[in-house]
């Protein structure tokens, strides 16, 4: 019995590459609808930055939208520069994403962000640990 040409095959290979497609672009939506959309959307205001501290409800991460333009665009580079204008953190000593040192801002807590997570973290992380002198290494949102 003789094997079907490999021209028989190709529908069926290009129908499971569409699929895979698909499902590729499926979950890179969700992911980012769930861990990068919340963070984007507002430009960060200091004032509207303390007034949301400790929001929780259906405006409780009026924070979370305006941590894109924060960490990208205005903050700044130094320890204290950092305090003066997010005010005092929420948590210090903390330690994520292979930083020592870190001060946490709490976001908010709001079901209506995403299915997954209610609680959101902006983790300010300095050279070394080291608040006192440093600089800010890395700046990012964590979700819980």
């Amino acid at each position: 019995m003789a094997l079907p040409p490999v021209r028989a095959f190709l529908p069926v290979v290009g129908v499971l590459a569409a699929l895979a497609l698909l499902c590729a672009a499926v979950v890179w939506g969700f992911l980012y609808l769930e861990f990068k959309a919340p963070f984007k959307g507002a430009a960060f205001d200091p004032v509207s930055w303390q007034q949301a501290k400790g929001a929780v409800g259906i405006e409780g991460c009026q924070r979370c939208e305006m941590v894109n333009d924060l960490v990208v665009f205005r903050l700044p580079a130094q320890a204290t520069a950092v305090a003066q204008l997010l005010g005092p953190p929420d948590k210090t000593g903390q330690s994520a994403r292979g930083h020592e040192g870190c001060d946490a801002y709490l976001l908010g807590l709001d079901l209506r962000v995403s299915a997954w997570w209610n609680e959101a973290w902006l983790y300010v992380c300095y050279e070394k640990g080291d608040k006192e002198k440093g600089r800010v290494a890395a700046a990012f949102p964590l979700v819980f």
